[in-house]
């Protein structure tokens, strides 16, 4: 009786590489911290370029000294009144505006220098400014459901946050409308929320805690100002970069996308 041929193994599996390891809490943070530090100053420039301007106006029209003496008693005086309507119908829009930029153009430099490309300072501004009304619109909408979730006892405002953490770079990199967008990241997020949470919450507290240090600068005349300003503005890219690592890290884990391939949609 001859024997019994053995069964033909499948065959392999073909297309883009499959993430090399496992997706943690820890790895997103180690991811972070070295993309952030192997750009800093061109993330630091740009975060400079977008809140400056903001910082200015807002001293130009009186809200730091406004915000400093707390809120405004009803029928107060007009001149008490302005800078708080100043704060509601112009620094605020600018932050908006300066925050989507500013996420937009780091999730551009985060995917390229993770594809292995170079990351060019004026394409960053140009990724940023260039999806600037979805990015405003996918914003305000994240903003306003996180609020939402806040209301309802805080737990829920942190899964949504954490669920739509890769709304921002679902706009610039696969050029989303903000609704599609928020839907993609709550997808892609899905499983995961957990540990974006505590990614964040790690890089948040290293955050404070090297803006606690500067602060110490402070107490020396001008020059520790400026110098506290200086590290502000260093590290408040910091937790901006989460969202795009924690983009990529996904598509390439749930979706056998390369960083080849995440790279080129820029092209």
């Amino acid at each position: 009786m001859p024997l019994e041929k053995s069964a033909a193994p499948p065959p392999p599996i073909t297309g883009a590489p499959a993430f090399e390891q496992d997706l943690s809490a820890g790895s997103l943070v180690s991811r972070s911290l070295s993309l952030w530090w192997k750009n800093i100053w061109r993330f630091a420039g740009i975060s400079a370029i977008v809140f400056v301007p903001v910082v200015l106006v807002a001293g130009g029209l009186g809200v730091g000294f406004a915000l400093g003496h707390g809120p405004v008693p009803t029928g107060a005086p007009a001149a008490q009144r302005g800078p708080i309507l100043s704060l509601l119908a112009v620094v605020v829009p600018l932050l908006i505006v300066a925050g989507v930029v500013q996420m937009g153009a780091l999730t551009y430099g985060a995917v390229q220098h993770l594809g292995g490309r170079p990351v060019r300072f004026g394409a960053m501004l140009s990724a940023g400014f260039g999806r600037l009304l979805p990015l405003i619109g996918a914003g305000i909408v994240t903003a306003l459901l996180v609020w939402v979730g806040f209301l309802l006892l805080v737990v829920p405002g942190i899964i949504i946050a954490c669920g739509l953490a890769a709304t921002i770079p679902a706009v610039v990199a696969e050029r989303k409308g903000p609704i599609e967008a928020l839907r993609r990241s709550w997808g892609l997020t899905r499983g995961y929320r957990g540990k974006i949470f505590l990614a964040g919450l790690v890089l948040l507290l290293i955050q404070i805690g090297l803006n606690l240090v500067s602060n110490l600068f402070s107490l020396v005349p001008i020059l520790g100002v400026l110098a506290a300003l200086f590290v502000q503005v260093l590290t408040m890219s910091l937790s901006t970069v989460l969202p795009a690592v924690a983009y990529h890290d996904l598509r390439t884990k749930k979706e056998g996308a390369s960083t080849e391939e995440l790279a080129k949609v820029f092209e």
